[in-house]
């Protein structure tokens, strides 16, 4: 009986030595296959870090290649620019513009170079104006393009026969109309010269100006008002003697609502005097005086 209980208990103790080592395999192998499914935190943190692209990615509907672009690349398309720029470090953005070369925004909406964004017909029935995007020194802006189908108007040309007589623009005060060509010409009588004052003139616009011959110390074109003063005329204009004078004046197709300008011209005698305008003593014609000035002092 002794014998056979020593030999139990004996069974019993490798039957749990067995159940324990058994346990502690499958506790090995299940750590084991923990670690190959998740790796350590540091080597994925610099896994990550090595990923981080180095430049702004492509978007969905860009071509394949490059993926990323570097910073200051920049890529067009639909009147769009972007620029690869990094606000913060290893941080890319694009950076969204419209592409003022070869597009024009109107309204929160872009258009490429060659759209005609607006048309209008004239009341002449043969004049369409458009408002188109167009290319200005490499630059695209709005402007407005006239097709021109109506017959050339000829010009017209006044010729004075008696002064003082007033020039003025077509339907002055009002606005002037468009495609005017027109001119007046005064030759001063024998011993004269041309005098001629502006009273008003407010020409400008596309193709408007006036033409003062002869020419006035060498410009014979002139535009403006008084907000834009830098080619407006003399107010008052002393032409040489015995010398024709020609004032022309010229719109364009398409006019802004300026009213044209005012003008008169007279005749003066010729004369070596040199007076102030106030100075009233000095009206006889001089042209055939035999009377010189006297060489010093007044009187």
């Amino acid at each position: 009986v002794s014998t056979q209980s020593t030999w139990g208990d004996g069974l019993q103790m490798r039957t749990l030595l067995g159940l324990s080592l058994v346990l502690l395999l499958i506790a090995f192998c299940l750590a084991e296959e923990n670690a190959a499914a998740e790796p350590k935190a540091e080597p994925e943190a610099e896994l990550e870090e090595r990923a981080k692209p180095k430049g702004c990615k492509r978007m969905n509907d860009w071509p394949k290649k490059p993926k990323f672009y570097k910073k200051g690349r920049m890529f067009f398309k639909h009147c769009k620019k972007f620029t690869c720029t990094e606000p913060a470090p290893r941080k890319y953005v694009w950076k969204e513009e419209l592409d003022s070369k070869r597009c024009c925004s109107v309204n929160q909406m872009y258009y490429p170079i060659g759209s005609k964004i607006l048309c209008k017909q004239l009341p002449d029935d043969c004049t369409t104006v458009c408002l188109e995007c167009v290319r200005v020194e490499a630059k695209a802006e709005l402007d407005l393009v006239v097709d021109d189908d109506c017959p050339e108007r000829p010009p017209e040309t006044i010729v004075i026969t008696e002064v003082p007589f007033d020039i003025k623009t077509p339907e002055y005060p009002k606005a002037y109309p468009a495609n005017q060509d027109i001119c007046w010409s005064w030759t001063p009588k024998c011993g004269n010269y041309a005098y001629l004052e502006f009273f008003d003139f407010d020409v400008l616009g596309r193709d408007a100006y006036v033409t003062i011959n002869p020419p006035i110390n060498g410009k014979s074109k002139f535009y403006g008002n008084e907000f834009n003063p830098a080619n407006l005329p003399p107010k008052t204009i002393g032409f040489p003697a015995d010398t024709a004078v020609m004032i022309c004046f010229k719109s364009g197709k398409i006019v802004n609502g300026h009213k044209g300008f005012s003008a008169r011209i007279i005749d003066k005698p010729n004369s070596d005097w040199i007076h102030s305008p106030n100075y009233n003593n000095v009206k006889e014609d001089y042209y055939n005086c035999s009377d010189t000035p006297p060489p010093h002092g007044y009187g």
